[in-house]
């Protein structure tokens, strides 16, 4: 038994873009078929008609907890992992890559460690995880305040 079936959206995949139905099975997205053709019972059915599922879908460009500035006031910051992760999901971005910001007098090593673990005190003092894969690019800051 299939916990979600996903009926009859247009769903895009790496070969186009289709009518199918897609099945989920615990946290995995375990089949996309034909429509109609998942028969078994489901714990849950989605009728996605008119709708356009992404499953699996690949965010490579995403700011979780990234510094906004705002002159004359202090360095806002954008919303954090755990409500990013969430967000992502609901469009059916299941993987997602943030920056983890390098400055000259850091290695590429230290820029992640620092970046992960500000993550992880980040999602502790939140009670929150992230429901979304997360991977890193490292990004180098460069203007006011960062050595070229």
């Amino acid at each position: 038994m299939l916990d979600i079936v996903i009926r009859g959206g247009q769903v895009v995949t790496p070969h186009g873009v289709g009518i199918w139905d897609v099945g989920v099975q615990g946290e995995q997205i375990v089949t996309v078929a034909a429509p109609g053709s998942l028969t078994e019972d489901a714990v849950r059915t989605i009728d996605a008609a008119g709708k356009i599922v992404v499953p699996g879908g690949i965010d490579p460009h995403m700011h979780c907890k990234w510094n906004i500035p705002r002159p004359g006031a202090p360095t806002g910051y954008s919303a954090g992992p755990d409500v990013v992760s969430r967000a992502a999901l609901f469009g059916g971005t299941t993987t997602m890559i943030d920056f983890a910001p390098w400055t000259a007098g850091k290695t590429l090593e230290q820029s992640i460690e620092e970046r992960q673990q500000d993550r992880r005190r980040d999602l502790v003092v939140k009670r929150g995880r992230a429901d979304a894969d997360v991977g890193l690019v490292v990004g180098r800051l460069a203007g006011p305040g960062h050595d070229a």
